[in-house]
């Protein structure tokens, strides 16, 4: 079963899924008791104190959305607004495709639609069979460069290392060959255009801001100057204004 803590009460009904690397503690960097609603903040499998599926053979995002559906089929019987970072969007792509939760509004913060290049899927690969050689390498050298001032933001930086190695070899590595194998939903995204809302950093490494214009409704794109991977951490009270008025448009 997927771990998961809640806090506030009424509507709207808020879902936060985290991203590579991370956990549901990745959002108390935001004051959300801010913000209005019931939220709930899930560990996904393998991060957390969430376990691998039961599938773990077979990597997928679509797995990850399932266990998903299996907890909170029985918490929703209205309409909820879901925030997935990186990887967490994917899965909240997924789940819209699925059509199981009735998701009222997708914000993609520092998030994409597409499916990975031939090169990104060879690299996802390398990355899972890094974890197994040398996890603690690669984790030095892939959270410093999720920022766009990695030297200003060294505090934070040791701290989400320190998260990161606790994850298991078998955990990174799921994770990591289950975005290889994710669904391409650029078309989804233009078909719920209105009710899809981008979140993403000027300066994001990972993903160009070029790549994200293409595929999202100018007017529920929201970027960042002076921004890398990492919103939630570079501009909090940025991302926590988008997240007020979205609340306050949706009551």
């Amino acid at each position: 079963m997927i771990s998961f803590k809640s806090s506030g009460e009424g509507k709207p009904y808020w879902l936060f899924l985290h991203g590579f690397l991370e956990s549901s503690s990745m959002w108390s960097y935001l004051s959300l008791s801010e913000i209005p609603g019931e939220k709930f903040f899930v560990d996904l499998p393998g991060h957390g104190s969430s376990p691998l599926p039961k599938s773990s053979d077979d990597p997928s995002i679509a797995a990850m959305a399932e266990e998903i559906e299996k907890t909170f089929n029985i918490h929703f019987e209205n309409p909820i607004i879901l925030v997935g970072h990186s990887m967490g969007g994917y899965v909240g792509l997924e789940l819209l495709h699925r059509n199981k939760l009735s998701i009222q509004k997708l914000v993609l913060l520092n998030s994409n639609c597409w499916e990975d290049s031939d090169d990104k899927k060879k690299d996802r690969v390398r990355v899972a069979d890094i974890a197994f050689k040398g996890k603690s390498i690669f984790i030095n050298e892939a959270i410093p460069n999720l920022f766009y001032e990695p030297n200003l933001r060294e505090k934070e930086i040791e701290v989400l290392k320190k998260e990161a190695l606790e994850l298991t070899a078998d955990c990174i590595a799921y994770a990591s060959l289950a975005m290889r194998t994710r669904t391409d939903f650029s078309d989804l995204v233009k078909k719920n255009a209105d009710n899809i809302v981008f979140i993403h950093g000027a300066k994001d490494k990972l993903i160009s801001v070029e790549s994200i214009s293409a595929v999202s409704n100018q007017k529920n794109l929201h970027l960042i100057e002076n921004c890398g991977h990492m919103a939630h951490i570079e501009a909090t009270e940025h991302v926590q204004r988008i997240l007020s008025k979205i609340a306050n448009f949706t009551e």
